[in-house]
């Protein structure tokens, strides 16, 4: 009887050493490799909507079409969510006609920016109040990145007053798998929140 006693006691405290190590680990991940962010607004329709929350990795080095957080305007403690369409040394090209052109580093010739997972109205033209500027193209500083938002025609990137983003202003990058489980990151996020606000803490800011 004494050594089934001890069984379950050794076996509960595996559990208990267990639970705790993976506990820590979560959060050590999301204190210094994952950060939750909130969307807010209409701009990454079809692929993010209002209220939803993904979590970012911080770490990782962002790639072309990856979904990226970056710091807003100067001065500002502003957060805006897009998607890397060109990288340092492509060149992007707006016409009298109102098509987005990219042209990539090392190669000819212009294509249509890519739409893939894009939200355009039919016969929607791009406009920009900077780009028009340079009728030959805009060749995009080494280092740097130009986005958009997936919801063409009801987003604030840079065609508009952000221009391009340096590597420094690009807090974290979703990739494939952290969009993919955007549902359970979620329902997680607001467990957590409610568990906060019954604690007595102030609801999350993000």
């Amino acid at each position: 009887m004494k050594t089934a006693k001890r069984i379950i006691l050794v076996t509960l405290s595996v559990i208990s050493i267990l639970l705790a190590i993976i506990i820590l680990t979560v959060y050590l991940l999301t204190v210094f490799m994952f950060q939750a962010v909130v969307i807010s607004g209409d701009s990454m329709n079809n692929t993010l909507f209002d209220k939803e929350v993904i979590y970012v990795n911080t770490i990782v080095e962002p790639e072309l079409y990856d979904i990226a957080v970056i710091s807003g305007k100067k001065g500002q403690d502003e957060l805006i969510i897009k998607r890397i369409v060109a990288t340092g040394g492509d060149t992007v090209l707006l016409t009298n006609d109102g098509e987005l052109l990219i042209k990539r580093l090392g190669e000819d010739e212009f294509f249509p920016v890519y739409e893939d997972c894009a939200l355009v109205p039919d016969g929607y033209r791009y406009e920009s109040s900077w780009l028009i500027n340079y009728p030959d193209g805009f060749v995009i500083p080494d280092g740097e990145y130009f986005y958009l938002g997936d919801n063409r025609a009801n987003s604030n990137d840079s065609m508009h007053d952000y221009r391009t983003c340096k590597r420094s202003d690009i807090v974290g990058v979703a990739g494939d798998f952290l969009l993919s489980i955007k549902e359970e990151t979620t329902k997680w996020f607001k467990f957590k929140d409610k568990v906060r606000v019954f604690f007595g803490a102030d609801p999350y800011i993000v």
